[in-house]
Protein backbone atom coordinates (compact mmCIF):
# COMPACT_ATOMS: atom_id res chain seq x y z
CA UNK A 1 0.00 0.00 0.00
CA UNK A 2 1.43 3.55 -0.73
CA UNK A 3 1.73 6.16 1.54
CA UNK A 4 -0.15 9.25 0.89
CA UNK A 5 2.21 11.88 0.66
CA UNK A 6 -0.15 14.28 2.64
CA UNK A 7 -3.16 13.11 4.76
CA UNK A 8 -5.06 15.44 7.06
CA UNK A 9 -7.83 13.73 8.94
CA UNK A 10 -10.28 16.24 11.09
CA UNK A 11 -7.75 19.20 11.31
CA UNK A 12 -8.81 21.85 13.45
CA UNK A 13 -7.18 24.86 14.63
CA UNK A 14 -8.10 28.26 16.48
CA UNK A 15 -7.06 31.38 16.96
CA UNK A 16 -7.83 33.34 20.07
CA UNK A 17 -11.65 31.28 19.89
CA UNK A 18 -11.62 32.05 16.27
CA UNK A 19 -11.91 28.74 14.44
CA UNK A 20 -9.84 29.16 11.52
CA UNK A 21 -9.92 25.52 10.22
CA UNK A 22 -13.12 23.05 11.40
CA UNK A 23 -12.55 19.64 10.64
CA UNK A 24 -11.63 19.63 7.36
CA UNK A 25 -10.05 16.32 5.50
CA UNK A 26 -8.47 15.63 2.41
CA UNK A 27 -5.23 13.23 1.60
CA UNK A 28 -2.83 13.74 -1.66
CA UNK A 29 -1.56 10.97 -3.31
CA UNK A 30 2.30 11.11 -3.97
CA UNK A 31 2.87 12.51 -7.58
CA UNK A 32 -0.06 14.72 -7.67
CA UNK A 33 0.07 18.70 -7.68
CA UNK A 34 -2.37 19.87 -5.02
CA UNK A 35 -3.87 23.87 -4.57
CA UNK A 36 -5.50 24.83 -1.36
CA UNK A 37 -7.64 27.25 -2.53
CA UNK A 38 -9.54 29.57 -0.27
CA UNK A 39 -10.33 33.52 0.29
CA UNK A 40 -7.98 35.78 3.05
CA UNK A 41 -8.73 33.95 6.66
CA UNK A 42 -10.01 30.57 4.84
CA UNK A 43 -7.49 28.52 7.04
CA UNK A 44 -4.39 27.74 4.54
CA UNK A 45 -1.55 29.19 6.48
CA UNK A 46 -2.41 27.09 9.17
CA UNK A 47 -2.99 24.00 7.32
CA UNK A 48 0.60 24.48 5.55
CA UNK A 49 2.06 25.89 8.72
CA UNK A 50 0.65 22.54 10.77
CA UNK A 51 1.79 20.42 7.90
CA UNK A 52 5.07 21.81 8.15
CA UNK A 53 5.35 20.93 12.38
CA UNK A 54 5.54 25.16 12.77
CA UNK A 55 1.83 24.94 14.40
CA UNK A 56 0.10 22.31 16.62
CA UNK A 57 -3.41 21.02 15.77
CA UNK A 58 -6.43 21.69 17.78
CA UNK A 59 -7.61 18.18 17.28
CA UNK A 60 -7.01 16.11 13.97
CA UNK A 61 -4.61 13.48 12.62
CA UNK A 62 -1.72 15.33 10.29
CA UNK A 63 0.91 13.17 7.97
CA UNK A 64 3.35 14.16 5.78
CA UNK A 65 4.80 11.03 3.54
CA UNK A 66 3.64 8.93 7.20
CA UNK A 67 5.26 11.50 8.96
CA UNK A 68 3.21 13.60 12.55
CA UNK A 69 4.63 17.03 11.70
CA UNK A 70 3.83 17.27 15.39
CA UNK A 71 6.10 15.01 17.09
CA UNK A 72 8.32 14.33 14.16
CA UNK A 73 9.12 17.96 12.76
CA UNK A 74 12.70 17.44 12.85
CA UNK A 75 12.48 14.53 10.06
CA UNK A 76 10.31 16.65 6.99
CA UNK A 77 13.23 19.31 7.89
CA UNK A 78 15.14 19.18 4.21
CA UNK A 79 12.98 16.71 2.98
CA UNK A 80 9.95 18.76 1.97
CA UNK A 81 9.19 22.03 -0.27
CA UNK A 82 6.10 24.80 0.23
CA UNK A 83 4.76 27.09 -2.30
CA UNK A 84 2.62 29.75 -0.08
CA UNK A 85 1.94 31.98 -2.89
CA UNK A 86 0.46 31.62 -5.93
CA UNK A 87 3.09 30.18 -8.24
CA UNK A 88 3.47 28.75 -11.45
CA UNK A 89 3.50 25.29 -12.79
CA UNK A 90 7.16 24.89 -14.09
CA UNK A 91 5.86 21.83 -15.75
CA UNK A 92 2.88 23.50 -17.51
CA UNK A 93 3.75 26.66 -17.08
CA UNK A 94 1.06 27.98 -16.24
CA UNK A 95 -0.82 29.35 -13.01
CA UNK A 96 -2.16 26.95 -10.34
CA UNK A 97 -5.64 28.39 -10.05
CA UNK A 98 -6.97 29.43 -6.60
CA UNK A 99 -10.64 29.44 -7.92
CA UNK A 100 -10.79 25.40 -7.10
CA UNK A 101 -9.40 22.06 -5.88
CA UNK A 102 -6.82 21.01 -8.24
CA UNK A 103 -5.26 17.73 -8.66
CA UNK A 104 -3.20 16.96 -11.24
CA UNK A 105 -0.94 13.67 -11.98
CA UNK A 106 2.75 14.64 -12.13
CA UNK A 107 4.31 12.23 -14.12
Amino acid sequence: MMVSALEVVDFRKTHNGFVAVDGIPFDVRQGEIFDLPGPNAAGRTSTLESLEGLRTPDSGSLRVTGIDPTRESHKLRGATGVQLSLGRCLMHGTSLSPGALKRTPFS
